[in-house]
């Protein structure tokens, strides 16, 4: 039902909008609010605290029946407005666990694709579970790296176990053809570059290698070491 502005009710399940509450964090369960006029920090929040259930704090479904065309379950926009050293993100996926609590056999991940076919998918059709794009926006970009896709770890302190930066997996019975598809349009310079991996590649080259310029890069397969290597123009 409809409630007034600054309505500030503190039962579990509130809900208010336009509150001049100056702490709204501290009500309890599921509220909805958005931050009073004088804060620096216009956003409408949804908090879903301490809940038992599978749902956390918002779950959207959206059916199209349009035969043609692109349909968004979800669209986000987040656009920079002003001249300076912002940044923004679209989505932000943060999936944490609690200083002390631990988690044994779960799975944290910060966001989730999923593609499924219930019906059928074919001729020209594409299915990927994720897809990263840069678009031509016609703005001029002097950046240091632009890419589709970027993986990175912030870890300091040491895992026990794997630890990579990428990790695929096929689980299905179905067979494929390749790990990784890569359609260059004949405009990639090369195949991938390694900068400081020292970890990786090695200085020296065996004595049995003919060419004093190949160097090795280290591989490991079904748990033993082996060496890749790759010739060098210099």
């Amino acid at each position: 039902m409809p409630v007034p502005n600054g309505y500030n009710p503190t039962f579990e399940g509130g809900i208010t909008l336009g509150s001049t509450d100056t702490a709204p964090t501290t009500r309890v369960y599921g509220q909805i609010y958005s931050n009073q006029t004088g804060s620096t920090v216009q956003v409408l929040k949804v908090h879903n605290h301490d809940t038992t259930s599978g749902i956390g704090s918002y779950e959207g479904k959206a059916d199209t029946a349009s035969t043609s065309g692109a349909f968004y379950g979800l669209w986000q926009d987040a656009n920079i407005g002003a001249t300076g050293t912002g940044s923004a993100t679209a989505i932000l996926g943060v999936a944490t666990v609690e200083a002390t609590k631990t988690v044994t056999g779960g799975t944290l991940i910060g966001t989730y694709g999923q593609v499924r076919a219930d019906g059928t998918v074919a001729g020209s059709a594409l299915m990927a579970g994720l897809y990263g794009l840069v678009e031509e926006g016609g703005g001029a970009i002097t950046a240091s790296h632009v890419a589709s896709a970027w993986l990175d770890s912030h870890r300091n302190t040491a895992v026990t176990g794997s630890h990579q930066l990428l990790y695929m997996t096929n689980n299905g019975s179905a067979t494929m053809d390749e790990a990784i598809y890569v359609y260059g349009g004949d405009k990639i310079t090369s195949l991938f570059e390694l900068n400081t991996c020292g970890g990786m590649v090695g200085d020296k080259v065996d004595a049995d290698i003919a060419f004093a310029h190949y160097r090795p890069v280290k591989v490991t397969i079904d748990g033993l070491p082996g060496k890749i290597y790759i010739e060098m123009d210099a």
